[in-house]
């Protein structure tokens, strides 16, 4: 019963979000990524190489740096000007799946904010920055979010089985606009 509970109170907090999300997206994960640096004194092209395995934290560095490249595809330098970065970010929340089973390691995504007019566009953006990510598999599914409440308790569906840290609600991604909308709204 309380973890019933549970996934409801997270669907609500979450579900304030819905009205501007536009896209269910799931991400899979590699296991383990060949790690490519430059040396610092490179002299004859020498780069350091090492192998790095998968584990909670370096998925969330992946979906931080995700964030970070998405945020540059679709918005580019509006992104960094005083005058438009209020704005000029995608809002994404994300749930982590199958730490704690023998799936492949994976993020589900609500997705909005993005300045796309068609399906293909926004498949275009987050295609290239989940392949800029060292440990971003080819496994990508983006789809128009049409059921918002549906997806998300989709997404919390790890909290009924003991992970209540599916859903990170301290790192969901989203413009100032966004929150500032948000805040009118509960006052």
């Amino acid at each position: 019963m309380q973890n019933h509970q549970t996934t409801a109170a997270l669907v609500n907090t979450i579900n304030q979000y819905s009205p501007y999300l536009s896209y269910a997206v799931t991400l899979t994960m590699k296991q383990r990524a060949k790690i490519t640096v430059r040396r610092f004194d490179n002299w004859d092209g020498e780069y350091n190489v090492r192998y790095v395995g998968l584990t909670e934290e370096v998925a969330h560095q992946t979906l931080k740096y995700f964030n970070a490249r998405l945020t540059h595809y679709a918005f580019g330098k509006q992104a960094r000007k005083t005058s438009t970065k209020h704005y000029a970010q995608p809002l994404v929340i994300a749930a982590l799946e199958g730490l704690d089973s023998d799936k492949r390691i994976h993020f589900h995504l609500a997705v909005g904010n993005l300045p796309t007019k068609y399906l293909f566009e926004a498949h275009a953006m987050i295609s290239k920055a989940w392949a800029d990510c060292d440990f971003g598999y080819k496994h990508i599914r983006i789809s128009k979010l049409d059921n918002k409440y549906g997806w998300l308790d989709y997404m919390v569906k790890e909290t009924t089985v003991g992970n209540t840290d599916a859903i990170c609600i301290s790192n969901i991604n989203q413009p100032q606009s966004i929150l500032d909308a948000l805040a009118a709204e509960s006052c």
